[in-house]
């Protein structure tokens, strides 16, 4: 029975640990630059704390803590749908990785340099192919839709097709910072012992 309480009290931390590490990534993108080389794209650190909430539990930052972020993207001005889901599949597709890994790795060689680069490498790459075809398959329909740049899908197509080198360049930089600036957050935390990772 006591050790039945103390699943659910563990359980519940890790999910107000996560929601709370959902929220600062909201905050977080309040504060944007744009990419220089194409500036509809916007560089934030709201990634980092993603990657740190889904070492603490990939479950519930993917079922709950996706949509609220998704929710509160979606809240802080933009005026359309498609921009805040591929924000949200971003930041997905560069933790996904790092959290099915993390474990299997840390073990192996601890916190090393190789296993950092391993992570960052993993993700990096998960993100430029998952963003590339969300790319092609949603940017035609934004640009048809909602800027009004495209007459239909397959000229918005093309449109892609000639900047998705600059895209995936954008999601190279983003993967690598985002892994990259998760490791000090993660190993303050663990100090304070705030983390159960």
């Amino acid at each position: 029975m006591a050790r039945q309480g103390l699943s659910t009290s563990t359980g519940l931390h890790r999910l107000v640990l996560v929601l709370l590490l959902v929220v600062t990534a909201i905050a977080l993108h309040v504060v944007r630059v744009p990419f220089p080389l194409l500036p509809i794209l916007l560089f934030d650190l709201a990634g980092v704390p993603l990657v740190v909430a889904s070492l603490v539990s990939l479950r519930a930052t993917t079922l709950m803590g996706l949509p609220l972020f998704y929710l509160g993207v979606l809240a802080l001005g933009s005026l359309e749908p498609i921009g805040p889901f591929m924000k949200a599949f971003a930041e997905f597709s560069t933790y996904l990785p790092v959290a099915l890994m993390h474990e299997k790795f840390v073990s192996k060689w601890g916190y090393s340099l190789k296993t950092k680069m391993f992570l960052v490498v993993l993700a990096t790459a998960s993100r430029v192919v998952f963003m590339a075809l969300l790319n092609i398959a949603f940017t035609p329909l934004y640009l048809m839709y909602f800027l009004g740049l495209a007459t239909n899908y397959w000229e918005g197509l093309l449109m892609v097709l000639q900047i998705l080198h600059l895209i995936s360049l954008f999601n190279v930089i983003a993967a690598v910072y985002t892994v990259l600036l998760a490791f000090p957050v993660i190993s303050i935390l663990k100090k304070l012992r705030t983390i159960p990772i």
